[in-house]
């Protein structure tokens, strides 16, 4: 019961500090916006005793015209600048997705040859083949930390268990190999891309980048190389394939060209990843699932509420209606909504315009 007190009155302090995040202002000016149409209704309905409804409605598609090509003008505008900044998001978002690939290239290579990895009866022996070779290092990880229950969970429990199981190395080893192809699958072949040393258009899916942040993917890699545990023969790497998993490191970044290949470089190599690479790709798609943002959104349902309300109904109500009384209470309720869109339009066309020119709080 306790618990449970707790938990709604922790939904109860999240609810309030979203309804303090409201634009107020902008609630208030709705609610006048709302009353003065109320009161335009009741003046033009009940105390204006000559109001000529075809004139009301010749007005309204006049002035609807030109209010509906204004907004339609800054709507797409607004578009085109969305559209700028998420091409550019979308080019800083290939940039990182290659650094990751690159890194993969370099996991490519330390995983799929023999006599390089210290105690290879826990690594390429007991996940290449056998009873773990569908284990991916996603379940493996979230399970150790959380209750989550892959649907291999008995099979990991068996791993634990397992004679040859080291912990530290049978898990960088599973890590890499999870990077280089998809483990639950039976096709044995890595990806294509990590083929080469040529940069790839295109960007990480959501789903692994959001994995990888869920499990600080790279930061356990980081941790093994960081306490320099004895996990790869470097010596045994042949001078062809050390030059390609240096050039690799090297095109993540400038800085590490002349290192010696070692924990301590694969160490500050994977803290990179994690800390830079994959969390600005994380925050980069992000704002690229991103929509309409608050403001152009405004301006979309005023264009609408605009167009549907001041020019298609009136549009109809004066050429499609012919019942006199049908004719003037519709030209009356069309005439207040439009004094009422028009005046919300106007009173946040400060703020609309100061929100384009203000970019930094």
């Amino acid at each position: 019961m306790e618990f449970s007190r707790k938990k709604i009155s922790h939904k109860a302090k999240i609810l309030w500090r979203k309804i303090l995040q409201w634009d107020w202002v902008m609630i208030l000016l709705f609610l006048i916006s709302l009353e003065l149409v109320l009161i335009m209704f009741a003046k033009l309905h009940f105390y204006s005793n000559n109001f000529q409804p075809d004139n009301g409605l010749e007005i309204i598609l006049t002035i609807n015209g030109l209010f509906s090509a204004i907004l339609i003008t800054f709507f797409f505008n607004r578009l085109s600048q969305i559209w700028t900044v998420k091409k550019e998001l979308y080019d800083e978002a290939t940039h990182f997705s290659q650094k990751i690939t690159d890194f993969r290239r370099v996991c490519l290579k330390l995983t799929n040859r023999w006599g390089i990895w210290e105690d290879e009866d826990a690594t390429k022996n007991l996940f290449d083949y056998g009873r773990f070779k569908h284990i991916d290092y996603y379940d493996y990880k979230l399970m150790s930390f959380s209750d989550y229950k892959p649907v291999d969970e008995k099979l990991i429990d068996e791993l634990y268990e397992h004679k040859n199981f080291k912990e530290g190395m049978s898990g960088m080893y599973l890590a890499m190999s999870s990077l280089v192809k998809d483990r639950k699958s039976d096709q044995i072949i890595p990806n294509s891309e990590l083929y080469g040393d040529y940069q790839r258009k295109g960007i990480y899916t959501s789903k692994f980048v959001q994995r990888a942040m869920e499990i600080q993917y790279f930061s356990t890699m980081w941790y093994f190389f960081d306490k320099n545990y004895s996990l790869i023969k470097y010596y045994s790497l042949g001078r062809r394939i050390k030059g390609e998993i240096l050039s690799a490191i090297g095109r993540i970044d400038k800085k590490f060209l002349g290192r010696e290949l070692n924990n301590e470089l694969m160490a500050e190599l994977c803290n990179d990843m994690q800390e830079y690479y994959l969390t600005e790709l994380y925050d980069i798609q992000k704002d690229l699932k991103f929509g309409l943002s608050g403001t152009t959104k405004l301006i979309f349902i005023m264009f609408l509420c605009s167009t549907v309300f001041g020019l298609l109904l009136p549009f109809y109500a004066y050429f499609g209606l012919t019942n006199p009384e049908t004719r003037l209470i519709v030209a009356e309720i069309l005439i207040s909504l439009n004094f009422g869109i028009l005046f919300f339009f106007v009173v946040n066309l400060y703020s609309l315009v100061k929100r384009e020119l203000i970019w930094v709080d």
